[in-house]
């Protein structure tokens, strides 16, 4: 018998579901229904771990943030030299973006206003 994910599991199943479907669709086209559907799950089942769109997508710009700032932090701690850490940094963040297609469409897309807009602010200002 298959164990059950749990909510945290769950939640970042559903991210990740979102972040690969970026990659084909536009943000603004992104709906609830796509994501349950690739995860194989009932619609209800995914607003028992997110309310809303906006909060699937606001889930999402915090694990790309943490991701990235550890991608950072990792490259930046390094004893290597400037030009070589400014290396390490552009290639090891360009990597993160080949592993995930849909993050330029994240990060690119005109947000609106609201609490996505500033999520995106504080991803992009980092």
């Amino acid at each position: 018998m298959a164990r059950r994910a749990s909510g945290e599991d769950r939640r970042a199943q559903i991210v990740a579901v979102a972040l690969d479907l970026l990659e084909d669709t536009p943000v603004d086209r992104l709906t609830t229904r796509q994501i349950a559907k690739r995860m194989g799950i009932s619609q209800p089942a995914l607003f028992r771990h997110f309310r809303t769109r906006e909060q699937i997508l606001l889930g999402l710009m915090d694990t790309v943030h943490s991701e990235l700032g550890a991608i950072a932090e990792r490259v930046l701690d390094t004893s290597a030299g400037p030009l070589a850490r400014i290396d390490a940094l552009a290639r090891s963040l360009l990597a993160h973006v080949d592993a995930h297609p849909g993050l330029p469409r994240l990060l690119f897309a005109p947000p609106g206003e609201g609490p996505l807009r500033t999520a995106l602010t504080r991803l992009v200002s980092m």
